[in-house]
């Protein structure tokens, strides 16, 4: 323990989860929660803060998930340090959950700080970002604009859209080193263009020649939208393996009412691991190419199968799950529970996995490897 570490105890009043690498929570010591709606609410307050990048991999899914996840109403004792008025937390124990104190089993109503700032004439002309997202604002005393007007209030909500999506672009573009992919013709897509540009990567980066030459699979495929375009819009043998049955659009139904001569993609309906091929009767020779696009929980058995069979891979690895597999490790030892975390986690199974960005908004980083390597483990694995 750090010789300057300390123990504070309260009860939880106020969370605010910024991120996974900040997370900020507000106690107010148990025998002074009935003063708390008093204007010294925040002298009474003490505010404490989760600095996770510093913390011990493990902790953001302590504190957010399972049975020690955070709640208002929990008594809690935090272990960290002070820096000023702020305490960053290291670690904690409970005193008592909300759920065993609350009387009649009743939600604990959070109590937000209060904001002492008087509106000025240039902060009331700043809308209020959370009254523009969801038309209502807890905060006591919000030094910004409520705007009541239905039509004002919808062109504030259209308006930050707007901006977040730029600055969504302005994030995206420092991943590509071609100056030309911020203009009009070669810039960004939407995420609604995400299977369609996977296609042109796929397409552009193994051959039309290489990918008809065998069967691709599309894992975890959902809907089916990837499959379709690759299947039914260019023609190659793309099957989908997902255990929920394909779903297709309006559009695609039209598609394929106009156009008889087209079908959709074969659809295995079951999980895809080491067993798939001799469940489904299909020879693993076959098999070309094993993709995915955004697959969720089985992001790491494409890869894993891919490697144990030498098939090629490509897919866009999504969401990370890390509370569904605690066994992952970096070669650190560290539980990767962040998207880079988890990328590294994954090239960190074979020396021959690549990475490249794709050129639509949203997770957009493909790991993939070549047909022309015999071997994709690394060296030295069997």
């Amino acid at each position: 323990m750090d010789s300057n570490e300390t123990i504070v105890t309260g009860q939880i009043v106020h969370l605010r989860k910024l991120s996974k690498k900040m997370m900020f929570v507000d106690i107010i010591a148990n025998n002074d929660i009935s003063d708390s709606q008093s204007e010294d609410n925040n002298c009474l307050r003490k505010n404490l803060v989760f600095k996770f990048w510093d913390l011990a991999s493990c902790m953001w899914d302590k504190t957010n998930r399972g049975d020690d996840k955070l709640h208002h109403g929990d008594i809690v004792q935090f272990h960290g340090t002070w820096h000023k008025d702020l305490f960053s937390v290291r670690d904690y124990t409970f005193i008592n959950k909300w759920s065993d104190i609350s009387k009649d089993n009743t939600a604990f109503k959070p109590i937000p700080p209060i904001n002492n700032k008087h509106k000025s004439t240039q902060e009331s002309n700043i809308p209020c970002k959370y009254f523009v997202n969801t038309g209502k604002c807890e905060t006591t005393n919000c030094a910004y604009l409520h705007e009541t007007n239905s039509k004002k209030l919808k062109s504030s909500r259209n308006n930050y859209v707007q901006e977040r999506i730029q600055r969504r672009i302005l994030e995206h573009e420092i991943q590509f080193d071609d100056e030309s992919i911020s203009s009009e013709k070669n810039g960004l897509h939407p995420a609604t263009k995400r299977c369609e540009e996977f296609t042109n990567w796929l397409v552009n980066q193994y051959g039309d020649d290489y990918l008809r030459s065998g069967i691709i699979l599309d894992v975890a495929g959902g809907r089916g939208d990837l499959a379709f375009e690759l299947a039914v819009k260019r023609g190659y043998n793309c099957q989908i393996v997902d255990p929920r049955p394909q779903k297709l659009k309006r559009w695609q139904v039209k598609l394929l009412k106009k156009n008889p001569d087209l079908k959709s993609p074969v659809h295995h309906t079951r999980m895809f691991d080491k067993d798939f091929f001799q469940n489904v009767n299909l020879d693993v020779k076959d098999v070309k190419l094993i993709i995915g696009m955004h697959p969720d929980e089985a992001t790491e058995c494409i890869i894993d199968i891919g490697l144990l069979y030498c098939i090629p891979v490509s897919f866009v690895p999504c969401c990370v799950f890390s509370a569904l597999f605690p066994n992952r490790r970096l070669s650190s030892g560290d539980q990767p529970t962040s998207l880079p975390e988890f990328i590294q986690y994954l090239c960190e199974k074979s020396s021959n996995i690549q990475i490249k960005s794709l050129p639509f908004i949203g997770r957009n980083q493909v790991l993939f490897s070549m047909p022309n390597s015999n071997n994709f483990y690394k060296e030295g694995e069997t």
